[in-house]
């Protein structure tokens, strides 16, 4: 039994000291006893002459002690703390960061969207005082303006308007609100012997936005009240 006991020592020696050369762990020397560098020696020798290895039962004992300190002991702590507080602290910040982000990239797309609106309404209505300019001057015949012609004008750039999207779906007739809606001037300008005709539509954006304000991020400020269209004819 010394014998046995003694070489359980020497074999957690030789084990502690591989381990702390190798760098695995620097606590077995401290926990395990020294039997001394002369006893160790004598042991080897014995065991290299007789070709016996020993294997007590004190060595498979500190294995299992070192394994238990080196791996599933730190894997489990990692583990506790990653399932822990402060794995739902990480949570909170990700939603955090999500919700600023969020937030920032929708008035982003808020303002290209409601921008992008404006310059299609502002077409639409340059588009619809060029037909109403065009229509002048196929209509045009005599020295005077009369008011069957400006009523025909008007039909034009009302029947060019009603096709665009700038009407509400909901509306059944899409002329009628584009007549109470839209202010259409078309006019002749005499400037001599020169006469020229004159279209402006006017579109009241402020009373009919294509997309709704929002409390927080509200730009009416930068917006038009009124969305001008203008063209001119020479007659």
């Amino acid at each position: 039994m010394g014998t046995r006991s003694a070489c359980g020592r020497c074999e957690n020696l030789s084990i502690g000291r591989r381990r702390l050369r190798a760098g695995l762990w620097t606590g077995l020397d401290s926990t395990l006893p020294s039997c001394g560098d002369s006893h160790v020696d004598r042991h080897e020798r014995n065991s290299s002459s007789s070709g016996k290895s020993c294997t007590p039962r004190s060595s498979s004992r500190a294995r299992k002690y070192v394994a238990r300190r080196e791996g599933p002991m730190s894997t489990t702590r990692h583990s506790r703390r990653a399932s822990g507080p402060r794995a739902a602290l990480q949570r909170g910040v990700a939603a955090i960061e999500f919700a600023l982000v969020f937030s920032i990239l929708f008035c982003a797309i808020y303002g290209i969207a409601t921008f992008g609106a404006v310059l299609y309404i502002q077409q639409v209505v340059s588009r619809a005082a060029e037909d109403g300019a065009r229509a002048i001057a196929y209509s045009f015949a005599s020295s005077k303006f009369q008011d069957a012609d400006r009523a025909q004008i008007k039909a034009t750039v009302v029947s060019s308007l009603s096709s665009a999207l700038i009407v509400p779906n909901s509306e059944i007739d899409p002329r009628q609100w584009v007549t109470d809606h839209v202010d259409i001037d078309p006019r002749v300008v005499e400037a001599g012997l020169e006469k020229t005709g004159v279209v402006t539509v006017v579109y009241r954006y402020s009373e009919n936005r294509l997309l709704p304000s929002i409390p927080f991020f509200d730009i009416s400020l930068w917006m038009p009240d009124k969305l001008t269209g203008q063209a001119t004819v020479a007659l």
